[in-house]
């Protein structure tokens, strides 16, 4: 994705120093050499035909002989990538299964789901894994009852083995969780409030995100509260 953005750059920017960038790559070509615009085509070429023409170059779908311009380049390159992702990983028998049923879960919505990834930067590698174990419902007793991916019958909850392990359990009902995750959980919900309620009283002069490590202070005073 990025060769083929990068050959087309030049062919839909006016700046002169682009000018010179074109001449160059195609005198490269010329003599036989290897240039960035060969590369591109090469990679392109599996489903797009590149017409790398100034100012208007353009990409022609080989299935259907649909004309991409320049601005929709990036998202076409995209769902070709999607799709060739959705091909390997149809080829893996339970991972297709697992992403098939959670693509056809009405209660799984996409913008609603990972919205979150996209505000959340610096958000940890075993949090992002963890959220995603949910997603897929990695758990014991949806692939021993839904998948029938796990055929070994253990179905209880790995770190209290007092009840089967299903999402709702692993939310809100693991008590080896209740001391620990669930009352951080808790506390980081409160904390929100507990700032914008700081914020309204003229005691701090902005809200963290609700991601942040910040933690309050024992004692906040001001000449009003």
């Amino acid at each position: 994705m990025t060769k083929i953005q990068a050959a087309v750059k030049p062919y839909r920017n006016s700046d002169p120093a682009m000018a010179m960038v074109r001449e160059f790559e195609e005198r490269v070509e010329e003599l036989g050499y290897s240039s960035l615009v060969k590369e591109a085509a090469t990679y392109a070429e599996e489903s797009l035909q590149l017409q790398l023409e100034y100012p208007n170059p353009i990409c022609i779908k080989h299935d259907s002989e649909e004309v991409i311009t320049a601005e929709k380049l990036k998202a076409e390159l995209r769902r070709g990538l999607k799709q060739k992702t959705r091909e390997a990983v149809h080829e893996q028998s339970w991972q297709w299964k697992l992403t098939s049923m959670r693509r056809e879960d009405m209660s799984l919505n996409f913008n609603g789901c990972f919205w979150w990834l996209s505000g959340w930067k610096q958000c940890q590698t075993h949090t992002v894994a963890g959220m995603f174990e949910l997603y897929e419902q990695l758990l014991p007793l949806y692939a021993c009852q839904t998948t029938h991916t796990d055929t070994t019958g253990k179905v209880l909850c790995r770190l209290c083995n007092k009840a089967p392990e299903s999402v709702a359990h692993v939310l809100a009902g693991c008590t080896a969780l209740a001391q620990t995750k669930y009352t951080t959980r808790h506390n980081a919900a409160l904390k929100i409030l507990f700032f914008e309620i700081l914020q309204d009283l003229g005691l701090v002069d902005s809200v963290p995100p609700w991601y942040s490590l910040l933690k309050p202070k024992p004692v906040y005073e001001s000449h009003n509260a």
